[in-house]
């Protein structure tokens, strides 16, 4: 009985794996992008799957139309029975359609189909779309192997061939282009088929599950991904319309990031903050820890399903840095009804919450906003925090703001942290040290080094309780004297 359990275990695993130059199976999830440049991305994952007649049928998930498009008489919707039904296409259109043989059927919204063989491997190019004025055609160019997202898989390579009714060649974005089906992972290039063939978009994979390639899932791993050295400032804005004039602010919080450590759950940051607020001369400094739990999940294939919430996943550009981005904002106004699969408007009691995060991976939250009005849109408070500076890899983008009192501040000015300290003390200034040396109050020196960077630490551990004096030099052939308190 355990022997055919094993067995019974095995064909399931690989059936559910090994695709053998199959495009998909019920259980595909993947992520493409536009290729060659990326911009945007387009997740695949079935609803459901199911046979009719002797065919196969993927359903693939669906997203909210912009417009009304259903009555429904079964959900009390707040305002009438217009509402949302939530069967928009995605990009690979509706469903496909499978014969269990050769034969895969693709539907665009225009209502047209198109039909591919991946089973022919020998004679000349096979039209898989026509209309009154262009074809497209497939043809088999061969086997090789291949390393997609570092996975070494074989696969079939088709060229497409876009032409007009006599043969002549239409020089599109498709034109040329491959479709490419691995071995094992299935789809690895492909075409946008809902918007066919108004729009000629060629696609990659830059996501896979099962195996896991790529980017299936957006973690915590993934968004605060910091290094020593890497400086962030947010700009954080509050205001309450009918509140105290006192509690509106802007200020301004920056993160220079001392010490890394990783555990098999956790990022654990040390990092020096600066906060002052707009207009005023006092700026606070301190040094402070923050922890990530790794694997903590914002959001995993499909990334742009609608769940209450429009999502989207895309690179965009910071200065010289491209990062992958996902921006988040609910829909606080509709509520889903399972009778007919629609959303539709609930009364808020006034104006619904305004909502949005944006995630830049390798920065953390770059922009987090929220209006939360009281029962009528003359009555509200919310916050606006963004990324307005940062620094990654000594590579600046934006504009550093600083302070009143910053302004004030002589270039060769060392900050201290912490301060009374029991462990570890952070030395940092605007330009490198060249020499420091950690003096006890007898006159004796504990320590000398001679750094190269701006920013040092000093073990203090071993220290007993005290005060203690540093003599710094600095790059700009400064010298001064810093305090330091040990107390444990």
């Amino acid at each position: 009985m355990k022997k055919l359990l094993l067995l019974l275990l095995i064909i399931s695993f690989s059936q559910a794996f090994a695709q053998n130059y199959k495009p998909f199976n019920s259980s595909t999830k993947k992520l493409f992008a536009d290729f060659p440049n990326i911009q945007s991305t387009y997740s695949m994952s079935f609803d459901s799957a199911q046979t009719v007649g002797s065919d196969s049928v993927y359903f693939n998930f669906f997203r909210l139309p912009v417009d009304y498009n259903f009555v429904s008489f079964d959900c009390p919707f707040w305002g009438g029975t217009e509402c949302w039904r939530q069967d928009m296409p995605v990009w690979i259109g509706a469903k496909i359609e499978y014969d269990n043989l050769y034969s895969y059927k693709f539907y665009p919204n225009n209502g047209d189909t198109i039909q591919f063989n991946f089973d022919l491997l020998n004679g000349g190019p096979s039209i898989f779309y026509q209309d009154s004025v262009q074809k497209f055609s497939l043809m088999y160019e061969g086997t090789d192997t291949i390393s997609t997202l570092n996975y070494i898989d074989s696969a079939r390579f088709f060229k497409i061939y876009h032409s007009d009714l006599e043969g002549n060649t239409i020089n599109s974005q498709l034109n040329g282009q491959n479709i490419v089906i691995a071995k094992y992972l299935g789809l690895t290039q492909f075409f946008q088929i809902d918007s066919f063939p108004q729009v000629l978009k060629p696609l990659h994979l830059v996501g896979n599950e099962n195996p896991n390639l790529g980017i299936t899932k957006i973690t915590n791993e993934m968004i605060f991904d910091y290094q020593p050295g890497d400086e962030i400032q947010y700009r954080e804005y509050y205001y309450w319309n009918n509140g105290p004039p006192w509690e509106n602010y802007t200020r301004y919080r920056k993160h220079s990031i001392l010490q890394r450590t990783e555990t098999p759950d956790f990022l654990k940051y040390v990092m020096e903050e600066q906060v002052f607020y707009q207009d005023s001369s006092l700026v606070l400094t301190d040094t402070i820890e923050k922890t990530y739990i790794r694997n903590h999940t914002i959001a995993q294939l499909p990334f742009e399903v609608f769940d209450g919430n429009y999502k989207h996943f895309y690179l965009a550009e910071y200065c010289d840095f491209e990062l992958w981005t996902f921006h988040n904002k609910p829909e606080n106004s509709l509520w889903y009804c399972d009778f007919d699969n629609v959303w539709g408007p609930f009364d808020t009691f006034g104006p619904p919450d305004e909502e949005y995060l944006t995630y830049a991976l390798g920065l953390g939250v770059y922009i987090d906003k929220l209006v939360d009005y009281h029962g009528g849109i003359s009555l509200y408070n919310g916050h606006y925090n963004n990324i307005v500076y940062f620094k990654k890899n000594g590579v600046a983008c934006g504009e550093l703001i600083v302070g009143v009192e910053q302004h004030k501040k002589p270039a060769w000015d060392v900050s201290v942290n912490p301060n009374p300290a029991r462990s570890v003390v952070w030395l940092s200034a605007d330009v490198a040290f060249t020499k420091i040396n950690l003096i006890g109050i007898n006159g004796k020196v504990l320590l000398s080094e001679t750094p190269k960077s701006n920013k040092v630490s000093i073990d203090v551990g071993h220290l007993p309780d005290g005060i203690y004096f540093a003599k710094i030099e600095l790059v700009s052939n400064a010298v001064l004297t810093k305090k330091i308190v040990v107390l444990k």
